[in-house]
């Protein structure tokens, strides 16, 4: 066993008994997304949600480490036999694709190979919507998410959600650490992006899939496909400052053809 799935079932067996405490308190249901039991090297990044949908309630067991890390258990069922989106999966992973300026179909070795990439959410917690997740499952949440990110050691990682950064940005004014968790504003012109770093990883952070996409169809694919040449990463770590990037991205011919069409 490698040393990173040692730290990783270490990980689980921290906060998967908090996890279940809060789970029968508040009568939820929690997962993870893609398995995180495949995982024995640094993965090449980390797509991240607010929180799985569809709601779910507790079980009336705990649930063990490894269910916990083997992922959603509808996870297998996102692409049909032809390896295309499938059932209600589709809108959210076309429109991963369509950002990450990918094949709309299933890329087995790009961000849809589970020992790459991590496919998971700032908070396990199961709801309905976004915004009816508990006030106090959040401080966990994003500890254990934070932590795994350490473990995990991504080139990049993208946050779907446009506001989604503000829990890392809270968690880190608690924790006075905003010099190494923090975000900035990319265009004063109001498309909701954000460019940031934790703990010196380069994150991303941008309207859900399944909103309303700001500008145009292919301003945040073009964007993502920007950052990846000039946020340079070294060693683990992003080379250039988040002010020199946003200020490249503003000068970008392309992108602001878009923003001024």
């Amino acid at each position: 066993m490698t040393a990173i799935r040692e730290k990783i079932i270490d990980w689980a067996r921290v906060y998967v008994p908090q996890f279940n405490a809060w789970a029968a308190l508040k009568n939820m249901d929690f997962y993870t997304q893609s398995p995180l039991n495949g995982i024995d090297s640094k993965v090449k990044g980390m797509i991240v949600g607010i929180n799985p949908g569809c709601g779910g309630v507790w079980r009336g067991r705990d649930k063990t480490v490894e269910e916990f890390l083997g992922g959603n258990p509808t996870w297998n069922e996102r692409f049909g036999a032809d390896n295309q989106p499938a059932g209600g999966w589709r809108r959210y992973l076309v429109g991963v694709h369509t950002f990450m300026n990918v094949p709309k179909e299933r890329c087995p070795d790009g961000i849809d190979d589970d020992r790459q990439y991590v496919w998971t959410n700032v908070t396990p917690f199961s709801t309905r919507k976004a915004n009816e997740i508990p006030a106090d499952l959040i401080p966990v949440s994003v500890q254990s998410m934070l932590e795994l990110i350490s473990i995990l050691s991504p080139e990049r990682i993208m946050l779907l959600g446009a506001n989604s950064y503000r829990y890392f940005e809270r968690y880190a004014a608690h924790h006075q650490q905003e010099r190494d968790i923090y975000f900035r504003s990319a265009f004063a012109h109001g498309a909701n992006i954000h460019i940031g770093r934790i703990h010196g990883v380069p994150c991303y952070c941008i309207v859900h899939p399944t909103g309303h996409w700001p500008v145009s169809h292919n301003f945040t694919t073009e964007v993502l496909t920007l950052l990846r040449e000039i946020d340079t990463v070294r060693n683990g770590r992003a080379v250039n400052d988040v002010g020199a990037v946003i200020a490249r991205l503003n000068s970008d011919v392309t992108i602001q053809k878009l923003i001024n069409r």
